[in-house]
């Protein structure tokens, strides 16, 4: 991958904060932490937040800088609450989140620098570790409308904001979910997020210990808190909206559910017959290459 070099003294003491994340995953975390120290930008402090991991770290934390602060919530209180947490405690005018298993490209950092202007929010494109995929959209900024067509613009660890504005607007930690999504129509009901049209970190999209993968094995039962987030906004993002991206939600993965009726069922009871057929559909183009959503 080329990427063109940002210069970095056009901000000369500007005080970036990473965030990283952490839950029992102190083998990917020393990854995460070395991608943050390859900044080409560098004026970076790294805070890691670990969410009352049941697994030891002391193996890892004794390979780290010891500028590096290392923070451990009193209970599992989830991911939303561990990156408040980390803006709390973070003293940059920006703030930059990572997941301990995703990983930061080198420009990363000064390259959002370039591209956050006067905005609160600046995202980026990624690209998936696994398979070298990239999520690149041909953008340079994201708008509520964009957000309203799919959930996967930018994740988590693509995220880089004012800390004064996540303050502000910080992470719901009532949603299990889609809290990055929440967080990002937010920002954007106020106006246009800024978007560097690269891909600024790698992805991890494996089968280790993550929600996207706990969400195959989920009963339907289980399926209705992800819709919180939904229905947080559903005035906002308009019935229509709601209801396909509800369905998006409930049948996701219903080539891999053993009782296909039952996850079907339960979205015609929550969004109907039309949107629960037309994403199956959607499903099935996609299968056999005829289109794309």
């Amino acid at each position: 991958m080329v990427v063109c070099k940002k210069e970095a003294h056009n901000f000369p003491t500007t005080l970036v904060t990473a965030i990283i994340t952490t839950y029992n995953r102190a083998d990917k975390l020393l990854f995460a932490v070395q991608s943050v120290l390859v900044q080409t930008y560098p004026h970076i402090e790294i805070i890691i937040i670990d969410d009352h991991s049941t697994t030891c770290y002391a193996e890892t934390l004794a390979q780290l800088p010891v500028s590096v602060r290392f923070i451990r919530l009193a209970s599992n209180s989830g991911a939303c609450a561990a990156r408040n947490e980390g803006v709390r405690r973070a003293k940059g005018h920006y703030v930059a989140f990572l997941d301990d298993d995703d990983r930061w490209m080198p420009d990363k950092i000064i390259t959002q620098l370039h591209t956050i202007a006067q905005r609160d929010i600046c995202l980026c494109g990624s690209q998936i570790a696994e398979t070298g995929k990239l999520r690149v959209r041909n953008k340079q900024v994201i708008t509520l409308n964009m957000l309203l067509d799919r959930n996967g613009i930018c994740g988590t660890s693509g995220v880089f904001a004012r800390r004064a504005a996540l303050q502000d607007e910080p992470f719901d930690e009532q949603l299990s979910n889609s809290q990055d999504w929440d967080l990002l129509i937010r920002f954007a009901a106020k106006g246009t997020i800024a978007y560097a049209a690269e891909p600024l970190y790698l992805f991890s999209d494996g089968d280790h210990d993550r929600i996207t993968n706990a969400i195959k094995t989920m009963q339907v039962e289980q399926l209705d808190t992800r819709l919180n987030a939904l229905r947080k906004h559903r005035q906002l993002i308009g019935e229509a909206n709601y209801r396909r991206k509800a369905a998006g939600t409930i049948l996701a993965y219903i080539s891999e559910r053993e009782n296909k009726a039952t996850y079907i069922k339960y979205c015609l009871q929550q969004v109907g017959v039309i949107y629960t057929v037309s994403y199956l559909l959607s499903k099935v183009f996609r299968t056999l290459g005829l289109g794309q959503r």
